[in-house]
């Protein structure tokens, strides 16, 4: 399976969240991450 990778921007409550599943899904990594 090909990896891949995301990023996310924001990390009030809902961008945590987000992470949170996204680092659930195979196959998927959360490469970057960004709060303004």
């Amino acid at each position: 399976m090909k990896r891949c990778q995301v990023g996310v921007i924001g990390l009030g409550f809902v961008g945590m969240a987000h992470i949170d599943a996204l680092r659930r899904l195979p196959g998927v990594e959360v490469a970057a991450v960004c709060t303004p």
